[in-house]
């Protein structure tokens, strides 16, 4: 699959230099800037700091033969700028499979075609499914999220079916062509599935059903995960629930995982208000041969359990209060959510929005209070402002803030209390 999408790359190169009306062919073009200041402090739970300033900028561009086929590509350069270099945790601008920076590269480049029914995706692309719980593009990290792979879509009347066989992309700041082999778990799996969504059935407005497979031999994973998402609207409410369960193999071991989740939500004036609940199951015993640790696959964590990106869906229970604001015919949104957040097994491990351990991450396991489930409270605030005029109408500011609010499970032996993480953020984006 690796050296068919790099010789995909190699030719989407040569057409481009091509004068497109060779192939009487038309075009289509845009673009994107976003430019993002943050300040994040106590990430380690302790006296640290980090203040930096991401861009990323994109130029995306549509070749169209005819009605049936057309190649997409999309440049993506990706930087980090003006990092304290007593930053705490430090970044490394040059490591591979990071978030902040990644150099011109070729962020999507794919062959496509398509039919009344049909669409067919060949090469770079993106994948979002679902609610984005598990499987998403990962649009607020300065680099995204791509897979190299072949998708092909279907739909009919309430029916659309979505099949894929892919591998996530890695990273390398310093290559034009990502890709490479980087011995990481999830970067380098195979990574394939079905996604079907019918609307209008037996009384459901939407059902979601998925079939997901990662399979990394390197790692000894071999993961399935079954799951399904329902959709109804009850007296006025908007609710939705979904499951996954997933059987396989994970590190060699026998895997065994589930997770649940609920959410109602109403508008309300000029506004929304949301409850919801997730629950991801954790592992009782790391030292036997069976992983009951949910695997996360590449989730969107950052909108559904804080901005501080402290926790995933791994062995947690969480629930979210959230509410929106409009004002001036929604060109001013207003944000607020409060998280409360405990391991489903406190034998098990806390895994933050990386899907790493915060305990192996951040903090030494001499601190971490075995004995306690509860890991604490995250406010997120903010404001997106959407300029009225007609010429900067994709202009938009957002401002935010959180704090998380350490519970029993993180004790500082030595200054005898944590030192709470808080995240502030200031960000313009422009599409052209």
């Amino acid at each position: 699959m690796k050296n068919f999408i790099a010789k995909l790359r190699c030719l989407g190169l040569v057409l481009a230099l091509v004068p497109v009306s060779a192939f009487g062919a038309t075009y289509d073009w845009g673009g994107s800037v976003r430019v993002r200041g943050e300040v994040k402090n106590n990430l380690d739970f302790d006296d640290s700091s980090q203040d930096y300033t991401l861009v990323q900028s994109r130029l995306a561009g549509s070749v169209i033969f005819n009605s049936h086929w057309r190649v997409e590509t999309e440049l993506q350069d990706a930087r980090i700028f003006g990092e304290t270099i007593e930053g705490t945790p430090s970044i490394n601008g040059n490591a591979l499979n990071q978030t902040f920076a990644d150099d011109l590269d070729i962020h999507r480049f794919a062959i496509q075609y398509r039919a009344e029914n049909l669409d067919i995706r060949l090469g770079r692309q993106k994948l979002n499914l679902g609610d984005k719980r598990l499987v998403a593009s990962l649009e607020w990290v300065n680099t995204a999220r791509v897979h190299d792979g072949l998708r092909v879509d279907f739909s009919l009347d309430d029916l659309s079916l979505s099949a894929f066989v892919t591998e996530l992309v890695s990273i390398d700041p310093n290559s034009l062509n990502d890709g490479a082999d980087t011995a990481s778990r999830y970067l380098n799996s195979q990574f394939n599935g079905v996604f079907i969504e019918q609307k209008h059935i037996v009384g459901i407005d939407v059902l979601e059903a998925w079939w997901l497979h990662r399979r990394n031999s390197s790692f000894e994973d071999n993961v399935h995960t079954f799951g399904f998402r329902v959709q109804k609207n009850l007296f006025g409410w908007h609710t939705q629930a979904q499951a996954s369960l997933q059987r396989g193999d994970f590190s060699g071991d026998q895997h065994d995982a589930t997770m649940a989740q609920a959410s109602v939500s109403k508008t309300v004036a000029n506004g929304a208000l949301s409850l919801s609940l997730a629950w991801a199951s954790g592992d009782d015993d790391l030292d036997d041969e069976r992983h009951k640790t949910f695997d996360n696959l590449y989730p969107l964590n950052h909108a559904y359990y804080g901005a501080l990106d402290l926790v995933s869906l791994q062995n947690l229970r969480t629930i979210e209060l959230k509410y929106q604001h409009n004002f001036w015919q929604g060109s001013l949104k207003l944000q607020a959510a409060l998280h409360g957040f405990w391991l489903d097994n406190k034998n098990d491990f806390w895994y933050e929005a990386g899907l790493r351990p915060v305990a192996r991450a951040f903090l030494d396991a001499s601190r971490i209070n075995q004995q306690e489930r509860f890991l604490g409270s995250e406010f997120d605030v903010s404001i997106e402002y959407s300029l009225p005029n007609a010429r900067l109408k994709d202009l938009k500011l957002l401002a935010g803030y959180s704090y998380f609010d350490s519970g029993q499970r993180v004790q500082d032996e030595v200054n005898e209390s944590a030192a709470d993480p808080n995240f502030l953020y200031l960000q313009m984006a422009i599409n052209f």
